[in-house]
């Protein structure tokens, strides 16, 4: 018994490295072209995408400060909860910010 080797179970951070990652990503690019074909026809569209995407280039520089401010209130060694309202509270305020940045015709453009 003691020569078998121990398995030790798959953690979040092994099971991300295999391929959930992708999986997400190809999610998404999935549905964001389902979307386009549905735009064509004049179906519903995603707010969230048009947002992000519209002032992409401030929401790459707003989104480091953002993060920066609320980085300090998130512990490396918080439970997951505490770090999925973490992460809301940092995807909201970036959302925020780039709405309100929209609705003002605000756009940042090289």
């Amino acid at each position: 018994m003691r020569d078998q080797a121990i398995r030790p179970t798959p953690t979040i951070g092994a099971l991300c490295s295999t391929g959930i990652g992708p999986f997400e990503l190809l999610t998404l690019a999935g549905q964001t072209s389902a979307n386009d074909r549905n735009n064509l026809a004049g179906g519903a569209r995603i707010g969230l995408f048009r947002t992000f995407g519209r002032n992409a280039l401030a929401a790459y520089v707003l989104h480091d400060m953002v993060a920066g401010a609320v980085k300090p209130f998130v512990p490396k060694d918080s439970p997951l909860w505490y770090l999925a309202a973490g992460f809301s509270v940092y995807f909201g305020l970036t959302y925020l910010l780039i709405r309100y940045l929209e609705k003002h015709d605000i756009f940042l453009k090289l």
